[in-house]
């Protein structure tokens, strides 16, 4: 990340959300307006909370346009103070897609989106093979040319014990 005492300072790097908690698609909901529900809400700021405890600092949260992770991205873009983009890369980002939204948001980015999709990336980018569970979090370093790296993985239990330490 690119300044002020943040987490790998010296390196550029994405970090990667599961949208939190939504309606269960057996109440009927069409998959892409499902919303996020109480306890996915409550995630989601744990999740905020925990990347701001970290000091990640992105130039841009960016989100998938599906209203789940859009919320998601919008509790997290207000406890990081960063700005909030929907780009619809997100709705199956694969690793050919990490230069294109770079360019289009900045090179430090929080990317909200959904599985399978962001274990797919990860395993891409970094070899590592995950199942993201819903608000859980990754920080990869993408290197172009080469594999990139995993910095870390954490879990929503993780992350809230992170967020009460705010």
């Amino acid at each position: 990340m690119a300044s002020g005492g943040q987490v790998y300072a010296d390196a550029v790097a994405i970090i990667l959300v599961r949208h939190a908690e939504a309606e269960d698609r057996a109440l009927g909901t069409p998959d892409p307006e499902r919303t996020l529900v109480a306890a996915g809400r409550r995630a989601a700021r744990s999740t905020g909370r925990a990347l701001a405890a970290l000091r990640v600092e992105p130039q841009c949260v960016v989100t998938s346009p599906y209203p789940r992770a859009h919320e998601t991205a919008e509790i997290i873009a207000e406890e990081l103070g960063a700005p909030l983009a929907d780009d619809a890369a997100l709705l199956g980002v694969e690793a050919g897609d990490l230069a294109g939204l770079a360019e289009r948001h900045g090179e430090d980015l929080v990317l909200v989106g959904h599985e399978p999709d962001l274990s797919v990336l990860l395993q891409a980018v970094t070899g590592v093979r995950v199942s993201f569970p819903k608000a859980g979090a990754a920080a990869i370093e993408p290197i172009a040319g080469q594999r990139g790296e995993l910095r870390w993985f954490l879990r929503p239990r993780a992350l809230a014990l992170i967020a009460g330490g705010v």
